[in-house]
């Protein structure tokens, strides 16, 4: 079994993994999943990775920079968000997540992660 790493810096939240534990929630969100081999993928605005591995987070927001599979970031990234981009991607991820499960209360803030599947 192969292991894909990419690392990835965003802003967004961090969710509970089991806050999306339905049954048929994996089909429901697949759309925007990310994509361990392709560029940054967006949907209606924000991406979702999934700790499938370990069940630790469920991170949803606007991807900022992403490496390459394997690879690391190949410069330094100074993350700057405005008052007005917080409210978009909070807007953003109400708006895509909050008809499909009751979202908890969540900040938006900038993250940083090395994502293995």
């Amino acid at each position: 079994m192969s292991v894909q790493c990419n690392t990835y810096v965003l802003i967004g939240t961090s969710f509970p993994y089991d806050t999306f534990s339905e049954d048929d929630m994996y089909e429901k969100l697949e759309p925007f999943m990310d994509n361990p081999f392709k560029g940054i993928h967006h949907h209606n605005g924000i991406c979702i990775l999934s700790d499938g591995m370990n069940g630790e987070y469920f991170i949803v927001g606007r991807v900022l920079a992403k490496s390459a599979n394997h690879d690391g970031l190949v410069a330094p990234l100074v993350v700057r968000m405005t008052d007005a981009e917080r409210s978009e991607v909070k807007y953003d991820i109400k708006h895509a997540l909050g008809s499909l499960v009751t979202l908890p209360d969540f900040d938006v803030t900038p993250i940083v992660v090395s994502h293995y599947r």
